[in-house]
C-alpha cells in the first residue's frame, strides 16, 4: 500500500496564483486496462512533461490491488526522470524537498470503476425520463430498469425487481416545477419500499431531480434508509432541461461510490490534492479548453475496453455521451445487435472471411486486454471501431436532440484517444473509417493523444491554465494532418471547390474538387503550405456557403484528405453496393 507523507502543502485552490503556476504535479489516470502516471514541472520558465509511466491496472485478478499498478506506474516515472517520488516506506513524497525529490500535488482521474447500475424512475418516457437518461449518459452508467407511468407491472412486481437488481443508484425525475405530485409520489413510495428490503450494505443511493415542491415528502419517504441527494429539477419546464447539477452529482457519485468498490479504492479517494474526476469529465474539460483556445468546435473521441465516449465542445458548453455498452472488450458480445458482421469484414478488407471476424470478436470478448498481433487482427479491430463509432454517433445526436443541421455544423479540431486509435499502423485507412462513421464537416486538424496525457491536462485546466496551454501546444504539434470535408448541395460530378497550395520552394499547385471526390494530398509534417480554398456558391467549408478560406497548413501521416463524398453520406441500396464502394475508398485512401 502506498501511503502519503504527512508534510503536505495547502490545497492548490487556496494558493496564490504565482505559487500555483510554479508547482509540480503528478497525475494518475486509472483506466480499465492501464494505469498511467505523468509528472509535470516547470523548467527555465516553461512547463514540461517530465516523464510518463504506464502499468496494467491491477484492480482485477490476480492482483486485486489497484494501488499495485499505480505504484508501478509512479516508479517508472521515478526511474525515467531520476527523481525520487516514493520513499523506502512506499510514501509519496510531498511537497518537493530541497534535494529535488518529490512533487507538490497529486491528482487522479478514473474510468476503471464499474459503471453505476441505475434504475430510472419518472413519469413520461419522452419528458422527465428522457432528461434523466441524458444526464446518465454523461458518466459511466448502465440503466438496468425503468419505472414509469407506462410500466404495466404491479407495485409488488416493481419492488421485487428492485430487490433482485440491487442497483447502485436510483435516479428519480418527473413533474415540472409546481407540476405532477400524486403519481410521482406513488413511484417514490415503491422505491422506498424496495430499498428497505435490500441489505443495508447494498442499498442504492438516490438522486431526486423532479418537482422541487416534493423534496420534503421524498426525503421523509426514504428516511435514513439510504443517502439521498435533492437537486434541481432536470425538467423544470416541458421545453427546458437543466442538467448541470445532475451531471456534477453523477460525476461525484461515480468517484466516491464506484471507485470505493475497487480494491484499495479508498486510497484513490482520500489521498488527492485535486478533486478526482471521471476520465470523461476531464477529457471534456480539455476539449472545452481547446475550443476556447482555438475559437471553434472540438469533437473528442475516446474508445476503450469497456466504454466509448463522445464529446462536442464549443462556446463554453460541452455535450458528453458515454456508451458503457460499447467498447473493444466485453461489450463486443453485443456488437452484432448494432452492426452487420459482413460490413465489419468489408471494412477490414476481408469480405469473404466472416468466420475470422466472428472468431476475433469472440476472443476479444473473453480476453478484452488482448492486443492485435497481426496486420489482419489490427484491421479487424479498426473495423470494430468503425461499427461502434457509427452507432454511437447516431445515438449521441439523438440524445443531444440535434437536428440534421446541428449534426453537420463544422468542427475545428478532432481529438482521438484510446489504444485502437493511437496505435494504428495505417493512419489513412483509420481516417477513412472515422470519416465514414462520424461524417464531420469543415476544415480541421486531427490530433492523436499519443502520450496519453490530455485528460490529465483537463484536470489541471482550472488550477494551472499556463501549464495546459504550453503542454497542449506541444501535443498538438504532433498532428496527423488535415481534413477538408465540404458540405454541398451540388450534384455528383459538379465542381464544388478550387484549392491553391503553395509549398516552400515550389510552384503553386491548383486542384479542382468535384462532388463525390475522395483524394489525399501528400504534405509532410515538416512542410508548411499556404492554402486557399474557394468553394462554389452552394458549398460550405466552415465559413458559410461560397465563402473562401486561407490557411497555412502543416501536414502529417495523412497529409491533407479531401472528402467531398457529401454530407450525409449516400445510403446504398444493398450491402453488395456498399461493399464495392468500401473497397473503392480503401484503394483511393492508400494512394
Amino acid at each position: 500500500m502506498i501511503e502519503v507523507a504527512e508534510a503536505q502543502e495547502e490545497n492548490p485552490e487556496d494558493r496564490e496564483e504565482d505559487d500555483v503556476v510554479a508547482a509540480s504535479y503528478l497525475i494518475a489516470e486509472v483506466g480499465s486496462a492501464n494505469t498511467v502516471a505523468t509528472l509535470y514541472d516547470l523548467f527555465n520558465g516553461s512547463f514540461q512533461l517530465v516523464a510518463r509511466g504506464s502499468s496494467l491496472t491491477t484492480a482485477g485478478l490476480p492482483w486485486q490491488e489497484t494501488v499495485h499498478g499505480l505504484h508501478a506506474a509512479i516508479q517508472q516515472v521515478s526511474d525515467l526522470s531520476g527523481r525520487t517520488l516514493i520513499n523506502d516506506s512506499n510514501v509519496l513524497i510531498r511537497p518537493v524537498r530541497p534535494d529535488g525529490s518529490g512533487f507538490d500535488y497529486f491528482g487522479t482521474i478514473i474510468s476503471a470503476a464499474p459503471p453505476m447500475r441505475t434504475v430510472v424512475i419518472g413519469l413520461m418516457d419522452e419528458v422527465s425520463i428522457a432528461s434523466a437518461r441524458r444526464a446518465l449518459t454523461t458518466i459511466y452508467a448502465q440503466e438496468v430498469d425503468c419505472f414509469s407511468l407506462a410500466d404495466s407491472r404491479s407495485k409488488h412486481e416493481q419492488v421485487e425487481a428492485l430487490v433482485n437488481l440491487r442497483p447502485d443508484l436510483i435516479f428519480i425525475s418527473g413533474g415540472t416545477n409546481g407540476g405532477a405530485r400524486r403519481q410521482l409520489l406513488s413511484l417514490v413510495e415503491t422505491a422506498a419500499m424496495g430499498i428497505k428490503l435490500i441489505d443495508a450494505d447494498h442499498r442504492p443511493l438516490v438522486i431526486f431531480a423532479g418537482n422541487p415542491e416534493l423534496q420534503s415528502e421524498v426525503e421523509l419517504a426514504f428516511g435514513d434508509e439510504t443517502d439521498i441527494y435533492l437537486i434541481n429539477n432536470v425538467r423544470p419546464e416541458l421545453e427546458y432541461e437543466h442538467l448541470d447539477q445532475a451531471i456534477g452529482i453523477l460525476g461525484d457519485l461515480y468517484v466516491t461510490s464506484q471507485s470505493g468498490k475497487l480494491p484499495s479504492g479508498e486510497f484513490l479517494i482520500q489521498r488527492n490534492d485535486l478533486p478526482i474526476l471521471p476520465v470523461v469529465h476531464a477529457f471534456g474539460a480539455l476539449c472545452e479548453f481547446i475550443a476556447a483556445l482555438n475559437k471553434g468546435r472540438v469533437l473528442g473521441v475516446d474508445i476503450g475496453r469497456k466504454s466509448l465516449s463522445l464529446i462536442s465542445a464549443e462556446n463554453d458548453y460541452v455535450n458528453l455521451d458515454v456508451s458503457s455498452d460499447l467498447g473493444l472488450g466485453e461489450p463486443n458480445s453485443k456488437l452484432s445487435e448494432n452492426a452487420q458482421i459482413e460490413d465489419i469484414a468489408a471494412w477490414a478488407g476481408i469480405p469473404q472471411n466472416i468466420g475470422t471476424v466472428e472468431d476475433y470478436i469472440a476472443n476479444k470478448t473473453v480476453w478484452p486486454t488482448a492486443v492485435p498481433l497481426t496486420l489482419e487482427e489490427m484491421l479487424i479491430e479498426q473495423a470494430i471501431v468503425w461499427a461502434n463509432l457509427s452507432y454511437a454517433v447516431k445515438r449521441a445526436h439523438k440524445r443531444w436532440n440535434w437536428s440534421n443541421e446541428m449534426a453537420l455544423s463544422p468542427i475545428r479540431t478532432l481529438v482521438l484517444r484510446g489504444a485502437a486509435l493511437v496505435n494504428a499502423t495505417n493512419w489513412k485507412r483509420l481516417m477513412l473509417l472515422l470519416l465514414d462513421s462520424i461524417q464531420p464537416v469543415g476544415i480541421f486538424n486531427v490530433i492523436v493523444d499519443r502520450p496519453g496525457v490530455l485528460p490529465s491536462l483537463g484536470l489541471l485546466a482550472t488550477y494551472n491554465p499556463h501549464l495546459v496551454v504550453q503542454l497542449y501546444q506541444s501535443v498538438s504539434e504532433d498532428k496527423l494532418g488535415w481534413i477538408v470535408a465540404p458540405k454541398s448541395s451540388a450534384q455528383k460530378g459538379q465542381l464544388i471547390l478550387k484549392i491553391s497550395i503553395l509549398r516552400e520552394g515550389q510552384e503553386t499547385q491548383k486542384i479542382e474538387i468535384l462532388q463525390g471526390d475522395f483524394k489525399v494530398l501528400p504534405i509532410t509534417a515538416k512542410q508548411r503550405a499556404k492554402t486557399t480554398f474557394a468553394p462554389s456558391p452552394d458549398t460550405d467549408i466552415g465559413a458559410g456557403a461560397g465563402k473562401s478560406r486561407s490557411l497555412t497548413l502543416s501536414g502529417g501521416p495523412i497529409g491533407i484528405v479531401i472528402d467531398a463524398r457529401g454530407r450525409p453520406l449516400v445510403k446504398f441500396a444493398d450491402r453488395k453496393s456498399r461493399q464495392l464502394h468500401i473497397r473503392k475508398w480503401l484503394k483511393q485512401i492508400e494512394i
